[in-house]
C-alpha cells in the first residue's frame, strides 16, 4: 500500500472520531463560549476559534456532518455510515460516501466550514488518487 493511503485513512478516522465524540456536544460548548464567566475566565480561545473557522461550536467541530453518520447495527454492518464508507475498501462504496457528501451539499446541510475543511480535501484526495497498477 502507498504510504499516502495510509495517511489519508488514518486522517479520516481520527476526523470521524473528532466528529462523532465533539459534534454532539456542539450545543453545549456554544453555550459555554457565549455565556458570561462568573470566574473571569471564558471561553475566549474557542470563541476565537469558532470565528476564524466556522461561525458557530457546531461550525468549528463539524456537527452538520452527524445526519450523515450511523450506529452499527446488532449484525456490524455499518451500511449508509459516512466515514464507514470513505474508508471502505471497495472503490464503489467509498463513492457512495462521497455521494452522500455532494447530496448532502447540494441540500444546503453542510456549513461552508465542512465544505472548505472535509469535503474540497477528500474530493481532490479522490481525483488525485494513485492507481495500484503501474499501467
Amino acid at each position: 500500500r502507498d504510504p499516502h493511503e495510509d495517511v489519508y485513512r488514518i486522517s479520516l478516522r481520527v476526523l470521524a472520531h473528532f466528529v462523532r465524540a465533539l459534534g454532539p456536544h456542539s450545543k453545549i460548548l456554544q453555550d459555554w463560549v457565549s455565556a458570561p464567566s462568573q470566574s473571569g475566565a471564558s471561553g475566549a480561545g474557542i470563541a476565537d476559534a469558532a470565528s476564524t473557522f466556522g461561525s458557530s461550536a457546531g461550525a468549528l467541530l463539524h456537527a452538520d456532518l452527524l445526519p450523515l453518520l450511523r450506529q452499527v447495527d446488532g449484525k456490524g454492518d455499518q451500511g449508509g455510515d459516512l466515514f464507514a464508507n470513505l474508508l471502505h475498501l471497495q472503490k464503489h462504496r467509498r463513492g457512495r460516501g462521497l455521494l452522500a457528501l455532494q447530496k448532502a451539499a447540494d441540500a444546503g446541510h453542510l456549513t461552508s466550514n465542512s465544505i472548505a475543511h472535509f469535503m474540497v480535501p477528500l474530493c481532490l484526495q479522490a481525483l488525485l488518487q494513485r492507481g495500484a497498477s503501474s499501467a
